[in-house]
């Protein structure tokens, strides 16, 4: 069809006889070298016995997020997207969290070989946006002016070829407007389709008012390569950069929220824990920032206390369609 696609290869090997001397041996070794590979995203790995360890514990994590899913524990947590200048809440950032049989709260830090195995994420972002658009619809029932939320999606489902027809007719399906959700991607995530499958996604999803967010950006190493090609609304800078403001990360950030300002794109403090620090990104001309300094990321039940007690309403209320 006259388009350009890359493809990657995973390689695992096993050598003989130093990893085995039976054929049934060597053969899955090599198996556990090239899971390797695969996780790595591509390339060649070579058999290692602590392989068997890391994969054990990999089965571990991914046992725990189909127990979550199947018992119905994963859920959003919200934090607060905060204008510098004015101290208003913006929006929020959906954050999958997930609530063992002891009611205990984990963050996905906990299972991360779930978002390598392809069906399991996308089983984990399904579940997360039925719950989020649970939680927009209850908000608005309430009347409360939550603005934007924003959610990510993994590699898996961002891959799918009617990513954004099915984000589209969920949100139909949920009687919320594409215009009260934010599409947060890493460039990680970017680089797993081509460059035309993505921008016509975006300019999809942006054409009912969905915004589009690139997140962590500066840590990747095509950052700007992105910037230009896609359409983008909001730049979120990465934590790292916020975490020691020393004179090399502040020069990263100043050049980051002024390029964002040149191009009309709003920019986003990730990671903020101090007055110093926020007080330093308004200087600098950053339009909002999230983090601990504002509040933690919330159970939703919470969040229309977080709006009555941080810093007041948040600008006009969204319009949704009725159900």
């Amino acid at each position: 069809n006259g388009q350009a696609h890359s493809c990657r290869a995973s390689i695992g090997v096993a050598l003989f006889p130093e990893h085995r001397t039976d054929a049934d041996g060597l053969y899955k070794n090599a198996d556990l070298a090239l899971y390797e590979a695969k996780v790595a995203g591509g390339g060649t790995r070579y058999f290692k016995s602590s392989m068997r360890a890391s994969l054990q514990a990999r089965m571990s994590e991914l046992s725990l997020a189909r127990h979550a899913l199947d018992g119905d524990q994963v859920l959003p947590f919200y934090q607060p997207k905060v204008d510098l200048g004015s101290g208003i809440i913006k929006g929020f950032e959906a954050l999958l969290r997930w609530r063992d049989p002891k009611h205990a709260i984990h963050a996905p830090g906990m299972i991360p070989a779930a978002f390598e195995d392809a069906e399991l994420a996308i089983a984990l972002d399904e579940r997360m946006f039925e719950r989020i658009a649970h939680d927009i619809t209850k908000w608005n029932r309430l009347g409360l002016p939550i603005g934007r939320i924003a959610f990510n999606v993994s590699g898996a489902t961002f891959r799918q070829e009617d990513f954004a027809a099915n984000l589209l007719a969920r949100t139909e399906r949920a009687c919320i407007p594409a215009s009260c959700l934010e599409l947060e991607v890493t460039e990680t995530v970017l680089l797993e389709r081509t460059s035309h499958n993505v921008t016509e996604t975006f300019e999809r999803l942006r054409h009912v008012g969905m915004t589009i967010a690139l997140d962590d950006f500066g840590t990747g190493y095509a950052s700007l390569i992105h910037l230009k090609q896609f359409p983008v609304d909001v730049l979120k800078i990465d934590c790292s950069f916020i975490r020691s403001l020393d004179p090399s990360n502040a020069a990263i950030v100043r050049a980051i929220v002024n390029l964002g300002r040149d191009l009309g794109i709003t920019t986003v403090a990730e990671g903020i824990e101090t007055d110093a620090q926020a007080d330093r990104l308004h200087r600098e001309g950053c339009d909002q920032a999230q983090g601990y300094l504002f509040s933690p990321a919330v159970a939703a039940e919470q969040v229309p206390a977080l709006l009555a007690n941080l810093h007041g309403p948040v600008g006009p209320k969204l319009r949704f369609w009725p159900c």
